[in-house]
Order: structure tokens, then sequence, then C-alpha cells
């Protein structure tokens, strides 16, 4: 599975959701080289979701923490939208400030726990 998989109840919220620390768009203008990644999904593997994050929230919570606090809310029917908010909301609480905390979460599939 993907690095950023996690599980949904039945019924949970699919589809895209993101959201953005407060405050994150108080910044200056910034370019930089993207990383891009490419890689094949197999439905055997039935990823569950993708996360997409700033440095912010990764500076904040390690791969395994981003999973494990997303799959618990999916699991309590959270949509993807609700998800990334949990999401961004626990890496500014941890860091203690919303400097470039944003997340976009992709449910792909959902199963239950």
């Amino acid at each position: 599975a993907a690095a950023a998989a996690a599980a949904a109840g039945a019924g949970a919220g699919a589809g895209v959701g993101s959201a953005t620390a407060a405050g994150a768009g108080d910044c200056e203008a910034l370019t930089a080289r993207p990383e891009v990644t490419r890689f094949l999904l197999h439905p055997e593997e039935r990823d569950e979701f993708l996360v997409l994050a700033s440095d912010g929230v990764w500076d904040a919570l390690g791969s395994q923490a981003a999973v494990d606090l997303l799959r618990r809310a999916l699991a309590r029917d959270e949509c993807a939208q609700r998800a990334a908010e949990l999401l961004v909301r626990e890496a500014v609480n941890r860091s203690g400030h919303a400097d470039n905390a944003s997340a976009v979460v992709v449910v792909l599939h959902q199963i239950e726990i």
C-alpha cells in the first residue's frame, strides 16, 4: 500500500478533502522545483487513501502518525475534508504554529476496520 494509506469505515465520506492552517497564506511568494513520484496503484493491493501534505504537516507528524490519525477519523465516518482538517489541526497543535501546514486527503478505497 502507498505510504499514506489508511482505512475507512463502511459508508465513510469518500472523495477528496483539503485543509490549510489559518494564516498559512500570509507568506512571501515561493518557487521551487516540485518533487514528482509516479507509481501504479494495483486494485488487488486495495490502497486506502492518498495524503498530499506540506512540510509543515510532515515536520510535525511522521508518516505512520498521519496514517493512524486518518485511519481513526475515517473509521468514525468522517469525510475526506474533515480528515484533512483533523490532520492539519494535529500538526499545528504539535508544532505550535500554523506555518506551511496544509493537506489533501483522497479516499481511494474504503474498508471496515
